[in-house]
């Protein structure tokens, strides 16, 4: 599949629907929308999906579904603004069917755009799991998260209000301040998002990612064959909240 790029105009074009957040102006502008922006997230999301998949065999590839919309679910949230003004991609098994389990993904907004890796959800269980994880397996994970940040990917995530760090190597001491974990790298320059290149520049970043994802992943096993029906838990918890 191809890749017709990402241009500043479309992503001003994107802001534009969400200032005025009409629904008259975005149907005269859908055709531009997706032309612009939707279809060329959906090239992307088809290519690194694929590389993913060499990987990781249960990574799910349908770019339709690995997209979001532009198009707000404004039923439970007290936000009711129709249009969002960004656009993501997401790589990764599924959150319906492995939501303790981590992804990539990608994001364009009208500032600049993003790439990482971290989890769907994080629970304050997994959070334990996963600190004490770090520690018992520093020897794979430190040098994980040296590739991840010398390819520009960073820690990032909410911190406790008291944190109580404990005792971890000192390469993972912020690690046990945070209640959620991802790691993010954000860029402005818009000319390269434009190129017929940026996929495998994505790509190329992605698997820089592929160690630390590779401990994101045993971390989401270890902690499932731990808790048998934890994912179920989680599922059921999301439904009854809406």
């Amino acid at each position: 599949m191809g890749y017709s790029g990402i241009t500043a105009d479309a992503m001003l074009l994107l802001a534009e629907n969400r200032l005025r957040d009409s629904r008259d102006y975005y149907e005269e502008h859908k055709a531009q929308i997706n032309a612009q922006v939707i279809e060329p997230m959906r090239q992307l999301a088809q290519t690194a999906g694929e590389l993913m998949l060499e990987h990781d065999p249960l990574v799910q590839v349908m770019p339709t579904r690995m997209v979001s919309r532009v198009r707000r679910d404004t039923r439970f949230t007290k936000d009711k603004s129709l249009y969002r003004d960004h656009v993501w991609l997401t790589v990764g098994r599924g959150k319906k069917e492995w939501p303790l389990h981590p992804c990539f993904w990608f994001e364009v907004y009208p500032g600049g755009y993003g790439a990482g890796v971290g989890y769907w959800y994080q629970p304050p269980l997994f959070a334990e799991h996963w600190r004490a994880w770090l520690i018992e397996n520093a020897g794979s994970a430190i040098p994980a998260i040296a590739a991840a940040e010398k390819a520009g990917f960073l820690l990032t995530g909410e911190e406790y209000k008291k944190p109580k760090p404990g005792e971890a190597p000192p390469e993972l001491l912020r690690f046990m301040l945070k209640k959620e974990i991802y790691f993010l790298r954000t860029k402005t320059d818009f000319p390269a998002l434009a190129k017929q290149t940026f996929p495998k520049r994505l790509c190329d970043d992605y698997i820089k990612l592929l160690p630390l994802y590779d401990c994101l992943t045993a971390i989401s096993d270890s902690y499932i064959a731990q808790n048998p029906g934890a994912v179920e838990s989680l599922l059921s918890s999301m439904r009854n909240r809406g």
